[in-house]
């Protein structure tokens, strides 16, 4: 039940973080133009029209900066699989069914290369 809870929030923070990017790079986009047709015309204007917006800049630069830490859907979906991995490597039975199974493998090629255990020195 937990990892469909995982993949479900994934899915959302890669939404949210798209959304954020798209706000975030377009405010920047249309008020860094408006300013650049506003210096042409008046450079008075240009300082009430930056004065206006200097908090929608500031909204805009802190969703873009959130945006670059929220990882790519690629990467938390590997970076669940290595917790994962690691989870199972850490297990005590995951590590003694693995030492079985290379010593049961051992025995099985030294009788199949008829050594039954003794080396020739």
């Amino acid at each position: 039940m937990t990892l469909m809870w995982a993949i479900y929030w994934i899915d959302v923070l890669e939404n949210i973080r798209t959304a954020l990017e798209v706000f975030g790079f377009g405010s920047l986009f249309i008020i860094g133009f408006w300013c650049l047709v506003t210096a042409s015309v008046d450079t008075e204007e240009l300082s009430a029209v930056f004065s206006k917006t200097r908090s929608w800049l500031i909204t805009a630069g802190i969703f873009v900066v959130i945006s670059l830490f929220i990882p790519s859907q690629k990467t938390m979906y590997a970076m669940g699989a290595a917790y994962a991995g690691q989870q199972i490597i850490d297990n005590p039975k995951v590590q003694e069914l693995g030492g079985n199974a290379f010593k049961l493998l051992n025995e099985k090629l030294k009788e199949m290369a008829g050594d039954d255990g003794k080396d020739a020195k």
